[in-house]
């Protein structure tokens, strides 16, 4: 969920790459515009205990994404980045240690106080929440365990109450939401089941309806928008299909128009922009290739 969504304002949200040797750059955008790059950012390793970055959030308000990150002991780090020209990492610290059963499936705001918090999954299928402030976990415990059958596969504020939801997919195909406030469901249900043929891409608010939809992709390379409304879909459709050698890597807004826009990775490495409008493409391009070693840094 991009920062437009969770304030109303408008933001322009940049891209944060994660390379070879642990080396972290930006990209600063507008539309489909890269107006320039950050410094290379190296040093993300800790001497005899590696420090690995899983993905990025605004953990303390600040209007700026963090990257939080597990050392191989399972202790769990937020490193803020210092904005601007991205010359390099502020304040930041330990969260807390958790066993390596543990994973963090996504950041979201579960709580409605505009920073992000961390969701967690075990092995055998329970959830978890650690509700952050200004860099420290104030909340949240365990939420429940709806089987390992049901996979987490987004988050995002279907039903409009500013709060992030979790998205559920079954392995028979079935979707469903539980709806969230902090480490609390408080409702949600099944939505429906589209089959097999159809994979979740990705969750974003691409009508600027203050609520988050469901993207889809088709195993024909096709592209489909569910509008939400909650539990319900209240419209969409079709999108278009770039082809199979193309892969939604990342959704946000990127000109700053409260609405979420696709960002596409070919197999090539090349990286293309789609500004969105519903299910509508009003611009967009080509930005660049950085290369198939690099990564955008995201869930």
């Amino acid at each position: 969920m991009s920062l437009a969504s969770r304030t109303g304002l408008p933001v322009i949200e940049d891209v944060v790459w994660w390379g070879p040797r642990g080396t972290v750059i930006q990209w600063f955008m507008d539309g489909a515009s890269v107006l320039g790059t950050g410094n290379p950012v190296t040093g993300l390793i800790q001497t005899g205990n590696f420090f690995t970055p899983l993905m990025t959030g605004d953990f303390n308000g600040d209007g700026q994404d963090d990257i939080v990150g597990r050392r191989v002991d399972g202790s769990v780090e937020i490193r803020g980045l210092l904005g601007g020209a991205f010359a390099g990492f502020g304040s930041g610290g330990l969260l807390g240690a958790v066993s390596l059963d543990w994973t963090i499936s996504l950041t979201a705001d579960f709580n409605r106080n505009g920073q992000d918090d961390l969701l967690w999954r075990n092995t055998d299928g329970g959830v978890a929440v650690w509700t952050i402030e200004a860099g420290r976990v104030v909340g949240g415990g365990f939420v429940g365990n709806p089987g390992t059958a049901w996979q987490i596969a987004g988050a995002g504020d279907f039903n409009g109450d500013g709060r992030a939801d979790i998205l559920w997919r079954h392995t028979d195909s079935s979707v469903a939401i539980w709806t969230m406030d902090g480490g609390a469901v408080t409702g949600g249900g099944l939505v429906t089941n589209p089959g097999p043929d159809w994979r979740i891409q990705a969750t974003g608010d691409f009508n600027g309806d203050g609520r988050d939809d469901i993207l889809w992709r088709g195993t024909d390379g096709s592209v489909v928008l569910w509008y939400m409304n909650g539990t319900s879909v209240a419209g969409g459709g079709l999108v278009g299909n770039p082809g199979n050698a193309w892969n939604v890597d990342h959704t946000d807004d990127y000109n700053g128009d409260g609405r979420d826009d696709l960002m596409w990775r070919g197999s090539d490495g090349g990286v293309v922009l789609w500004l969105m409008n519903g299910t509508a493409v009003i611009g967009g391009g080509y930005l660049g290739n950085p290369g198939s070693s690099w990564n955008i840094l995201d869930i």
